[in-house]
């Protein structure tokens, strides 16, 4: 897979929130096993829905165990469980687990997912506990054969199709949390700016209800300073203390 663009089955059906339908449950089946053919000679040692790849352009890869990766019974063929010996019918008891979980995949849990009976059978004898009642590779990529001929498809197409599609689900999750980011960040604003507005609108009846109307408020008079000739002006026309009327002849005399 050096060099090679390719997805996890585990992550595809993650990235499309749902799992595999019926036609591409049969063009995976295809594609694995003639992976198989390829790589006869160096089996893989453990297929599961993280060691099963698809590269972009349809075909399938066998990804080596993650260091970290627990390995599952439910994949491991009995035989396999016994004596760890890796053969070609051990790798379709894997493969049969794998597409089956594909399938079944975020499905809830009092429901099974829609396959044809075909499809059910070949699984089932493809997982099949005796090893020797259980099909090689020619006879399942028979079966395979035969579905996609009668289909008029190509399993190379639909994997890349699911490949693809996996791709594309990824960037539109990624628009939509950008999307939902952005309009979190709009609304936080507009929350903000709608609270400032409440309280200046609170405090604005606050005040007013503690003013009083114009009529019922009193202004302060302001004081007016007034010049030296004008006090002087208004103690002549307006003295404190009334002066006494003296007789005019009074005066006449005194000056004599």
């Amino acid at each position: 897979v050096n060099g090679s663009t390719y997805q996890s089955i585990q992550a595809i059906i993650k990235k499309l929130q749902c799992g595999l339908h019926e036609n591409e449950v049969w063009a995976l089946c295809r594609e694995c096993v003639l992976a198989l053919q390829r790589t006869r000679h160096e089996l893989p040692d453990y297929i599961s829905l993280e060691t099963v790849g698809l590269e972009d352009t349809g075909r399938v890869v066998f990804l080596s165990i993650p260091e970290d990766q627990v390995l599952e019974v439910l994949y491991l063929a009995p035989e396999l469980q016994r004596n760890g010996l890796v053969t070609e019918r051990t790798c379709i008891y894997g493969i049969s687990a794998m597409l089956y979980l594909a399938a079944d995949y975020n499905m809830p849990h009092n429901q099974e997912p829609a396959l044809s009976e075909e499809l059910e059978i070949l699984l089932e004898k493809m997982a099949n506990e005796d090893v020797k009642s259980r099909p090689g590779i020619s006879m399942v990529l028979q079966a395979c054969n035969e579905y996609i001929k009668k289909q008029e498809c190509s399993s190379t197409k639909i994997c890349q199709t699911i490949y693809t599609e996996a791709v594309k689900a990824e960037a539109y999750g990624r628009e939509n949390a950008l999307v939902k980011d952005i309009l979190d960040k709009e609304l936080l604003v507009k929350a903000e700016s709608s609270h400032a507005i409440v309280v200046d609108s609170i405090k604005l009846t606050a005040l007013q209800k503690n003013l009083k109307p114009v009529a019922e408020r009193k202004l302060n008079e302001k004081k007016v300073i007034k010049t030296t000739h004008e006090q002087l002006l208004e103690e002549i026309h307006n003295p404190p203390k009334k002066l006494r009327k003296v007789k005019i002849f009074h005066i006449i005399c005194s000056l004599h």
